[in-house]
């Protein structure tokens, strides 16, 4: 199954893109009563992110950069589960930051996975769309409420990795 969410931000491309980084996956993460990032390399191919959750049938989620592309109109980056939750058997997050312009651009977070069971996707897929949607919010209160030298990070421009 997929989800797919989009979100407008007034910003420069180049910012939001540097923002992708640790500080923005911690301001991302649900309540440190729910989750605890263990470890994060951050998103250049063949990084890892493990997250722990606290709370009952999920555990831990664990996955790896597969692919890294940054051109002058468009940045994304691939993870693909190695350990998840919720009887999730695979799982693609594709993170896009797409160039509309001067002073705005796009972020899509086009997820993907399979579950054991038909049944299960579907209930998958109303607790992963409760999980991810807040991210709307969240990108616009991050990115469009710094001063743009706050938001920028360091990230170097990368080929296609896969």
């Amino acid at each position: 199954m997929k989800i797919v969410l989009k979100t407008l931000i007034r910003r420069n491309f180049e910012t939001v893109v540097n923002g992708f980084n640790r500080d923005l996956f911690n301001y991302l993460l649900p309540p440190s009563m729910i989750a605890k990032l263990v470890r994060y390399d951050g998103q250049q191919r063949g990084d890892f992110i493990h997250l722990r959750f606290r709370i009952p049938f999920v555990s831990d989620w664990k996955v790896v950069i597969k692919e890294v592309q940054h051109t002058d109109k468009e940045y994304r980056f691939v993870d693909r589960g190695l350990k998840m939750p919720l009887g999730l058997i695979y799982w693609q997050h594709v993170h896009r930051v797409v160039s509309l312009g001067k002073d705005r651009c796009v972020i899509v977070d086009e997820m993907e996975y399979e579950s054991a069971w038909k049944l299960q996707d579907l209930i998958n897929y109303v607790l992963l769309f409760l999980a991810f949607y807040p991210r709307k919010f969240l990108y616009k209160k991050y990115f469009e409420n710094k001063p743009e030298k706050e938001s920028a990070g360091t990230l170097k421009k990368n080929s296609l990795s896969g």
